[in-house]
């Protein structure tokens, strides 16, 4: 008796992990826009390669999930801040490890950890007195690496077979490490470190419906800008902040539902 009980309970065990749920979510992004940021203006050049995607697998009659997720943007920047005007290129790289409390197309709260990371290249920075010309920074490049971020997003979801929601995100990022190097005239090459602390904020308004019973399909919009807290070394900060905005389509498919 006790041989067969456990063969049924390996077999209730079999069928329970069998029918969990499995979502896959891809889509990609156009990004543009222009932004003003603390005295600065910010111009961002559009870009159609904007690819993000996500693995999640729900427990069987529960509202509990675990996922993944991945991210890549690139953008070219021009800005204008205080007596500095300047262009760059910036690279994004995001992943993150996450648990999920409620349905994926209903509203959830979602709690992870947020591994991100950014790359500038080309940066030109000319920097004024009073109109004149007094440096200009050339050949800039930049990484920063927020490898320790707490991230919690809460997304509010209404309707059925058309949903109609927003998705609120926020990161804290401790110990940022931040590099720099670039060639001053006058001044000659510069290198520079600091370790900060960083904060992402972000919003993304989302309308999906249901094309058939485990395929969703969906556009949305996000708004996103993250911003270094800290004073480096040399009391240099090249540069401070990141914006981000892009309007994506995608889908969502239901393995096992």
């Amino acid at each position: 008796m006790k041989k067969i009980l456990g063969v049924l309970a390996v077999s209730v065990g079999m069928v329970t992990v069998a029918s969990a749920e499995v979502i896959v979510d891809v889509s990609d992004a156009f990004t543009a826009g222009k932004f003003t940021y603390d005295d600065a203006t910010i111009k961002v050049k559009s870009s159609a390669a904007n690819p993000r995607g996500s693995l999640e697998y729900r427990f069987n009659d529960t509202p509990f999930a675990i996922g993944v997720e991945y991210a890549t943007s690139k953008n070219e920047f021009d800005g204008e801040y205080e007596d500095s005007d300047g262009t760059l290129e910036m690279e994004r790289t995001e992943y993150v490890a996450y648990v999920r409390l409620g349905g994926r197309n209903s509203t959830n709260l979602r709690l992870g950890y947020r591994n991100f990371e950014y790359d500038i290249t080309d940066a030109v920075i000319d920097q004024y007195e009073g109109g004149t010309l007094v440096e200009q920074d050339i050949n800039g490049i930049a990484n920063g690496a927020m490898a320790t971020g707490i991230d919690a997003e809460l997304n509010l979801i209404f309707g059925d077979k058309i949903t109609f929601g927003v998705g609120i995100g926020y990161t804290f990022f401790t110990g940022a490490e931040y590099t720099w190097e670039y060639d001053a005239i006058p001044g000659g090459h510069q290198v520079g470190s600091a370790e900060l602390d960083a904060h992402s904020l972000r919003i993304r308004p989302e309308v999906s419906f249901e094309a058939m019973e485990n395929l969703r399909l969906y556009v949305n919009v996000m708004l996103a800008a993250t911003a270094w807290e800290g004073t480096p070394d040399d009391g240099k900060d090249y540069p401070g902040f990141d914006v981000y905005s892009a309007a994506a389509v995608g889908l969502r498919y239901s393995f096992g539902k």
